[in-house]
């Protein structure tokens, strides 16, 4: 008797959790976010878009989309401009976003931009690992000094973030290009037909530790012209990093790393990429996101070379303190017992 009283419990206690568990399923009420990237094409688009496939697969109760964006700084813009999307929204960023909003720098100069705390925007997980300096079709441009007096293009349009710091840059090394703003793709075309003496390049960490490959809009101009790499300047940098309360170092990226004409380290700033969402996104969702990315994260490199590296050991390889992350996925790191820290130095063991 005894144990069929004990058997019955047991039997009870079973069906009791399940059921709860399966109301608790039911009772949770819809949810709709956006996974804002970059533009069509770019590693933060495509990362949305397949994210969001996964999520609208597999989640019973979140769903996403993952619409287009034409720059890092109109993803926190809207955010401040439409408070509502506090909790609706994650967003691919990097440091220097955040770094411009909090010194009220550049288009973060102006109200309501100047007013808000961007401490309160939280990193969500690792995406890209980059760096940037001047690349140039012309043999004689050499150095950061040769760049005195020629045109070149600073970046997409004027009081952007990049011109921040690279005009104090110019102010630093003591030259004085004639700087321009123009789009990318256009900047690209301008160099193949010679209106431009040099525009940023950048590079990508392709696989650990240390391989590099040039970013994805520059590679069709360097496979069909010479083109050289420019290091950017220690001593004007460290004394533009001074001033302004700049975060990201240089690096040096490994001979060959932009193409054969590379044949020194090429001395490059440094990029940070991450996903982001402000602290109001509800820690369900943000757990929700994680667990759905967390089962898939090594697919991406199917759809992205650079995403090779995001993985169940990378996923949390931001190298930012903890008060950066966002609670839940601090909490989910944790849980996973994943590393923090920079990437390459996750990579290095």
């Amino acid at each position: 008797m005894k144990r069929l009283f004990t058997v019955t419990l047991m039997i009870g206690l079973i069906f009791t959790v399940f059921g709860t568990a399966v109301s608790a399923e039911k009772a949770h009420k819809p949810y709709e976010i956006e996974l804002v990237g970059l533009f069509a094409g770019s590693t933060g688009y495509v990362v949305g878009n397949a994210l969001a496939g996964w999520i609208n697969k597999e989640s019973k109760w979140l769903k996403a989309t993952a619409p287009e964006s034409l720059g890092g700084f109109l993803n926190v813009k809207e955010i401040v401009a439409e408070p509502e999307k506090k909790k609706t929204r994650m967003f691919f960023t990097n440091r220097e976003i955040m770094w411009a909003g909090k010194k009220r720098l550049g288009p973060y100069a102006v109200a309501p931009f100047n007013t808000f705390d961007y401490d309160e925007f939280k990193a969500l997980w690792f995406c890209i690992l980059g760096g940037g300096s001047y690349i140039t079709t012309n043999p004689n441009i050499k150095t950061f000094a040769d760049l005195d007096g020629k045109k070149v293009v600073i970046e997409s349009e004027a009081g952007g973030v990049k011109s921040v710091y690279l005009l104090n840059l110019f102010k630093q090394a003591g030259i004085k290009p004639r700087g321009s703003y123009v789009k990318s793709p256009v900047a690209v075309g301008a160099m193949k037909d010679g209106m431009v003496d040099a525009i940023w390049g950048t590079s990508d960490l392709k696989s650990l530790p240390n391989t590099w490959v040039p970013g994805g809009r520059y590679r069709e101009l360097i496979a069909t012209r010479d083109v050289y790499p420019i290091n950017f300047p220690k001593g004007p940098y460290d004394a533009m990093v001074k001033e302004l309360g700049f975060m990201e170092t240089l690096a040096e990226r490994p001979p060959y790393s932009l193409n054969k004409k590379q044949t020194a380290p090429w001395v490059v700033k440094q990029q940070h990429m991450y996903w982001a969402a402000h602290q109001d996104m509800p820690d369900d969702v943000v757990t929700e996101v994680l667990n759905i990315l967390y089962k898939h994260c090594e697919e991406l490199g199917q759809f992205k070379a650079n995403q090779k590296l995001v993985s169940k050991k990378t996923l949390g390889a931001m190298g930012l303190p903890e008060e950066a992350l966002h609670p839940a996925a601090l909490r989910f790191y944790k849980e996973k017992d994943m590393s923090l820290e920079d990437i390459t130095v996750v990579g290095a063991r």
